[in-house]
């Protein structure tokens, strides 16, 4: 029961996810500029000129952790698939509560050594009036509050980047691994059963073919939903990297119009699993032009195999489906 409720969180909480990033970056529109060896952020959302420090700053980490939670969480989507997949559909509890503390103590460390190396301290308040004036005369944009600031050399903010180089490396070397694992374990399935002997028209191998399809397409869907936040990475990446190994450049009018795009990219998730997993895909033709699912279903499986079905076949037919939702097959 435990692994069925987590694997429904896991498998449903993505589109929430999706929703409240953009929300949080709608309200805070958090711009990074980079100038002379300076990393510096300032939000252009509705609370700009209301919050004052340190809320204005704990806004600025709620939007940071909620891209990591996004990445963290996709990295998690492949682990559990690859243990839904081969493992009979059973997740470890050991693995489940591993992974959970593990998120909690990256997340509690993260806001600590963030607050630790861009906190906007007294002692950059007159380079923070000069960088605010360069602002508003490139870019048009008054009464500009920074609520990150900091030298891109300094030992915390060097820290940072270093712990955040391993976390998002770590993340991607998870994804690929688990990726390739699926379709070896997916490739293999679909040959065993072709060598038990079955009939090529049977009705057994034809589930076994879209059960290969659908996992194959939900992996792909899952790839994308990796790679969306990446945008966001280089972007993240090339502000925070500018300053400290060109000190003299400056960035601000280009930041400022090219990163606003990036805060809806979540948007892309939903319709990226749509347009790449077919039971998705159909589910929403349904919705829109009224199509009953049973009737659907019938249709399909009259033109794969060419014969009628009755309602028996039907529900073994559908048996498939709950490769939608990250279920794995008998």
């Amino acid at each position: 029961m435990l692994c069925a409720c987590i694997r429904a969180c896991f498998f449903t909480h993505v589109l929430w996810l999706d929703i409240l990033i953009v929300i949080v970056s709608t309200l805070v529109q958090p711009i990074p500029i980079v100038d002379h060896g300076y990393r510096a952020l300032f939000q252009n959302g509705v609370f700009r000129n209301f919050l004052p420090q340190p809320y204005a700053y704990m806004l600025n980490v709620l939007w940071i952790q909620l891209l990591l939670f996004f990445l963290a969480s996709t990295t998690a989507q492949f682990i559990f698939r690859y243990f839904l997949l081969s493992n009979d559909g059973h997740i470890p509890r050991s693995l489940i509560w591993l992974m959970g503390v593990l998120a909690f103590l990256l997340n509690l460390f993260h806001i600590i050594l963030l607050a630790w190396a861009d906190y906007p301290r007294p002692n950059y308040y007159e380079k923070m009036e000069e960088l605010s004036e360069l602002v508003t005369q490139e870019a048009g944009i008054t009464d500009v509050k920074f609520s990150s600031f900091t030298w891109a050399r300094s030992f915390p903010w060097l820290m940072h980047c270093i712990i955040m180089v391993f976390l998002f490396s770590t993340c991607y070397a998870v994804i690929t691994i688990c990726v390739f694992k699926i379709r070896k374990y997916v490739r293999e399935a679909f040959t065993l059963s072709v060598d038990i002997g079955e009939k090529d028209l049977s009705l057994e191998k034809l589930k076994m073919e879209r059960l290969r399809d659908y996992n194959n397409q939900l992996t792909y869907a899952l790839i994308v939903q990796a790679i969306l936040p990446t945008f966001e990475v280089i972007a993240m990446s090339t502000q925070i990297l500018l300053p400290i190994f060109y000190p003299s450049g400056t960035t601000v009018f280009i930041i400022v119009y090219t990163v606003i795009p990036l805060y809806f990219a979540p948007v892309i998730n939903p319709l990226s699993t749509i347009f790449l997993v077919k039971p998705y895909r159909r589910a929403v033709i349904n919705k829109i032009f009224g199509r009953n699912n049973g009737e659907m279903t019938h249709a399909t499986i009259k033109n794969n195999t060419g014969m009628p079905t009755n309602k028996d076949q039907q529900r073994s037919f559908n048996t498939v489906a709950p490769i939608e939702h990250g279920g794995a097959s008998n």
